[in-house]
């Protein structure tokens, strides 16, 4: 309540006009950046939004009409796709940044999505498998469109931890990415990568050099 009440006094300094809606869409100016979005989304939840747009509170506007928060809109994107959704991906790198700008938007649901965030090395562990048996059972039982499954070997020379950590930084949103620990050493000719299509049931293996390449030919602009 207090946090409120300390929010409704800065929105009642903040300016004088009323908040500004056009059939449902709102538009900020989050610190310079525009965004357009819709009501219902912005008052989904309980916080900074709802009590801008759900009371008489005068706000502050741009020369365009834009509602201004004067907040850094570099992850105002992720922010609205969390009122959109009510989940998102929180990269660890960012979470303390963007666990700042939950805290200011009221927003007790993302903060602790932030405060779970874990390293993409911890992520990486938790989906490491050891047979053929297991990766071919968490394929099968796999909910989004499409896989990925990186080999390793005893003796392979590369920097694999490099590869797995950007790999799943690039697809691990909407892509399982998997990696899976073979025993004995790399065959000669062994392919690294295999990539499976769940929408068009197609599969295709690949060196890691050429991931990139396969998952535009599988999955096309969706990459």
């Amino acid at each position: 309540m207090d946090e409120l009440i300390a929010l409704v006094k800065k929105l009642e300094s903040s300016g004088i006009n009323n908040t500004p809606t056009t059939g449902g869409l709102v538009k900020l100016n989050v610190g310079g950046t525009v965004f357009q979005t819709t009501k219902s989304t912005l008052t989904r939840f309980d916080g900074f939004f709802r009590t801008l747009l759900e009371t008489d509170i005068p706000v502050a506007k741009d020369t365009y009409g834009c509602i201004f928060v004067d907040r850094d809109p570099k992850h105002f994107r992720l922010i609205l796709n969390f009122m959109r959704d009510g989940d998102v991906n929180i990269p660890y790198s960012d979470h303390q940044e963007i666990r700042k700008e939950a805290q200011f938007y009221l927003l007790d649901d993302l903060m602790k999505l932030c405060d779970d965030a874990k390293p993409v090395e911890k992520q990486i562990k938790n989906i490491c498998l050891k047979s053929f048996e297991e990766v071919a059972n968490a394929v099968n039982i796999s909910t989004k469109k499409g896989v990925i499954v990186i080999h390793r070997y005893v003796n392979d020379g590369m920097n694999m931890e490099y590869i797995q950590t950007a790999a799943l930084i690039k697809y691990g949103e909407a892509f399982d990415v998997l990696f899976h620990t073979c025993d004995g050493n790399r065959p000669l000719y062994a392919n690294d990568c295999n990539v499976f299509n769940k929408i068009s049931k197609q599969n295709s293996r690949c060196l890691v050099g050429e991931l990139d390449s396969k998952m535009k030919k599988l999955f096309g602009a969706e990459t």
